[in-house]
């Protein structure tokens, strides 16, 4: 199976791991995992003031931070996975990913804020849902 699983360093993105790791029968013998960061933009302003160069040093070690505690999970559960890491719109990233690359299945972590949450602070997982034709797991 193809997997790819957003991971945003959290707590959220580690149970989503950790998943992966329980449900390894359901993976396949030997699962494909993506691990993608998606690291939102600065702003022209500030990418601007800061310059290219700080701000590309500043996504990739932010990205580094989320992608480490995931790597540690799987490499501990020896499941072999590739580290993605992009800048730009969340969920718009994650579904142009999993399309691109051929994946089976989105697996991602939620804060599970409820309806009331999801309507006045939008979700990364509710808007990667609507916009990705893939299978999106939603761990809670």
């Amino acid at each position: 199976m193809k997997i790819l699983l957003a991971a945003d360093g959290s707590e959220y993105s580690c149970k989503a791991a950790k998943f992966l790791v329980q449900s390894r029968s359901m993976l396949g013998r030997k699962p494909d995992v993506i691990v993608l960061n998606v690291d939102r933009p600065l702003g022209r302003t500030l990418t601007l003031e800061v310059g290219a160069e700080a701000a590309a040093r500043y996504h990739a070690e932010a990205s580094a931070a989320a992608l480490q505690p995931i790597a540690a999970i799987l490499k501990k559960a020896r499941i072999a996975f590739r580290e993605v890491a992009a800048v730009g719109d969340p969920a718009s990233v994650i579904a142009r990913v999993a399309k691109a690359e051929a994946r089976d299945l989105v697996v991602m972590g939620s804060r599970g804020h409820g309806a009331l949450g999801n309507l006045l602070l939008g979700s990364v997982a509710t808007r990667t849902i609507a916009r990705s034709r893939l299978p999106v797991l939603i761990v809670r």
